[in-house]
């Protein structure tokens, strides 16, 4: 009958992911890793701005925020799908399911990330301010700008836990 393939299949669906997440949860490389983003980032931004946005970044909560309200792809980042079994990660999200394991073991990689990607936002709003001379930075205008860049960039140079996104630095083959 069926139930006993579907048991042992969930079974081995279950080790499956177990052993990915060991492999990855609690692992300080991983976590300093986080911080090579900003060195991608700069294959496609002038670091000036980057380095101006590390010295101006004394609200990182503030930011973060900010770049989640207005950057979908940031928000998706945030959830911290980190399993190809999206609809785990899904569930998880909804209904406030996931182990305090993996709120442990992969919680620090979700602050490093926000943290990053936060002075990449903050780099992305200097760099379209110097652009942009007299543009408002309260403006929609400016706003738009903001996510387009940082969109691009994003695309270009970072690691996105997506079934519709991955980044064209790691498709490059050199």
């Amino acid at each position: 009958n069926g139930t006993a393939q579907k048991v042992e299949r969930d079974f081995l669906d279950k080790l499956i992911a177990n052993t990915k997440k060991a492999q990855i949860a609690f692992k300080l490389s991983v976590f300093f890793k986080q911080g090579t983003s900003i060195v991608r980032v700069m294959q496609v931004m002038n670091p000036v701005h980057l380095r101006s946005a590390l010295k101006s970044y004394f609200q990182p909560r503030k930011t973060i925020r900010e770049m989640q309200e207005n950057v979908p792809i940031a928000f998706w980042k945030s959830l911290g799908f980190r399993d190809p079994a999206m609809g785990t990660g899904i569930k998880n999200a909804l209904l406030g399911t996931e182990s305090v394991t993996d709120k442990l073991g992969f919680g620090l990689y979700g602050l490093a990330d926000d943290f990053t990607w936060g002075i990449i936002y903050n780099a992305v709003k200097t760099e379209v301010k110097s652009k942009n001379k007299g543009i408002d930075v309260n403006s929609e205008e400016f706003k738009q700008k903001v996510v387009e860049r940082f969109n691009y960039i994003i695309d270009r140079t970072q690691v996105v836990d997506s079934p519709f996104h991955s980044a064209q630095i790691m498709k490059s083959n050199n």
